[in-house]
């Protein structure tokens, strides 16, 4: 039941804003950065906000919980009522801080934090030459476009296709 239980830890934070405190720091993890198993609405929220100020990420979670594995890291942050500009996010490897940088926490088009600082420049000169995007493409959960699910489910549907093979075809084995 580990693995797929999904998160509530998004509640505690959605729940102490409304007590509307001049200061709310929280240590998490920080798969809240890309969403998905029910963070979607959560992450959207947390990205706009912008009393959030600084953000911590701990990328390898054993930086900071030794010998406490947490898949995609922690992060603690500082959400401060009275800030209304972009966030410093810094980024630990070991007991090094290995970037730093003051930046908005969505990069225009973008629907997730970016989580490494040095990707931002990397990001704004490849689309600086407007090419279409390979994310209209791809996804990390669905790389070849065949995994339906039932709408506001996460239960799967063997897509519908049909065989027509061709010369050079690639055999595609698809388990449901």
């Amino acid at each position: 039941l580990g693995g797929s239980a999904l998160p509530i830890y998004h509640k505690f934070i959605q729940q102490a804003k409304k007590l509307n405190p001049t200061y709310l720091s929280m240590i998490v993890p920080a798969r809240w950065y890309s969403g998905g198993r029910g963070l979607d609405q959560f992450r959207i929220e947390m990205l706009e906000d912008s009393r959030l100020r600084i953000i911590h990420d701990y990328p390898n979670s054993a930086d900071c919980f030794p010998g406490v594995e947490i898949k995609g890291g922690v992060c603690y942050f500082l959400w401060d009522k009275s800030h209304s500009d972009e966030c410093q996010i810094v980024t630990h490897r070991g007991q090094e801080i290995v970037s730093e940088a003051t930046r908005p926490l969505l990069e225009p088009g973008a629907d997730t934090l970016i989580r490494y600082n040095e990707a931002i420049p990397i990001l704004r000169k490849v689309r600086s030459r407007q090419e279409p995007s390979f994310a209209g493409i791809v996804s990390a959960n669905d790389p070849f476009g065949f995994d339906v699910r039932v709408p506001g489910s996460y239960k799967r549907i063997k897509p519908k296709f049909t065989l027509i093979p061709f010369e050079e075809a690639v055999k595609l084995f698809y388990a449901g």
